[in-house]
């Protein structure tokens, strides 16, 4: 993907990171709950500015999918019990409105890539992962049915990979990611796409 962005004459904004997990959109009758440490908002003005800041920087956005778990790598599990069922299924509804809405405003073309989550290896098995990734490819299908121009899945984002390299678990993790979505795609993972 890095490649062709640099033969097609663009580069790649990236917004994601730590307050990714608690994000939510404010899109299409959506409202956020009230901002504290764990949750966050993301609303259709912000978005659009953003939106402009990528287009004039001639830029394609990865976009850091927000898990909206009120939960992020670094709040111990149990540390914020306001969802019992932590981890659970990722739920894409709210990722659905903000997507929908980017396509209906015509800069569906802006958005390159997805992640999703940030450095959630510590709260979710790499089974889970991969199976939250496969319900965001079927979004990223469903949002843009034209191959050409279809945003690329960029992940998984692992925590504790530093220059020093990885924690044994971490590559553990990493590796049964990657099992998996072998499993899952098997002979149809495009070259184009890796």
């Amino acid at each position: 993907a890095l490649g062709t962005a640099n033969k097609a004459g663009y580069s790649w904004l990236r917004f994601g990171g730590t307050g990714n997990d608690y994000l939510t959109y404010e899109f299409n009758g959506t409202v956020c709950p009230a901002q504290n440490d764990t949750k966050e908002c993301l609303n259709e003005t912000t978005w659009a500015n953003l939106l402009d800041f990528t287009e004039a920087s001639a830029a394609k956005m990865i976009l850091g999918l927000s898990m909206n778990t009120g939960q992020d790598r670094r709040r111990k599990l149990g540390a914020v019990d306001e969802n019992p069922n932590f981890p659970s299924a990722w739920d894409p509804s709210n990722a659905r409105e903000i997507l929908t809405w980017t396509i209906e405003q015509g800069r569906g073309g802006l958005i390159g890539g997805f992640e999703l989550g940030n450095e959630q290896n510590s709260h979710y098995d790499a089974e889970t992962i991969v199976a939250n990734f496969g319900v965001l490819w079927d979004l990223v299908q469903e949002l843009w049915p034209d191959e050409e121009g279809r945003p690329y899945l960029f992940g998984p984002d692992p925590h504790s990979c530093k220059q020093d390299g990885c924690s044994q678990d971490t590559l553990d993790w990493i590796a049964a990611f990657i099992d998996g979505t072998l499993s899952q795609v098997g002979p149809s993972l495009s070259t184009a796409h890796a």
